[in-house]
């Protein structure tokens, strides 16, 4: 069960950075950060990836449980951070504050399914 939501979460972030990756090299926004920007869409498309590569059962090992494990940590805090900065920023961000929420819940399913699973997953 948490495979699927896992994947399924992994199918969204992915489609929420390219969307917003063509938004911004289309649009071209004053207030855009695009160095930012990549770090982020990076790091979401790659832990994204890898769960989509984990959940699909291609792929087993300890270092893509590690990636999922370590990443998942990183998302939570980072999708923490962005939805708080969205929240007390003078400029709101609907996209920020939906993309913030999207990636702390993927980063706590992919703990969770790890947890969940043991080291057999």
């Amino acid at each position: 069960m948490l495979r699927g939501a896992l994947a399924i979460l992994a199918t969204a972030t992915l489609a929420a950075v390219g969307l917003l990756t063509l938004s911004l090299l289309v649009f071209r926004p004053t207030r855009a950060d695009y160095a930012a920007w990549a770090l982020w869409g990076t790091l979401f498309a790659g832990h994204s990836v890898a769960a989509l590569a984990w959940a699909s059962g291609r792929f087993r090992g300890p270092g893509i449980r590690a990636v999922l494990q370590i990443g998942g940590v990183v998302l939570v805090v980072s999708g923490a951070w962005l939805v708080r900065e969205t929240l007390t920023s003078s400029h709101f961000e609907g996209y920020q504050l939906v993309l913030g929420a999207l990636v702390a819940v993927q980063g706590a399913v992919a703990i969770a399914s790890r947890t969940k699973q043991g080291a057999s997953a």
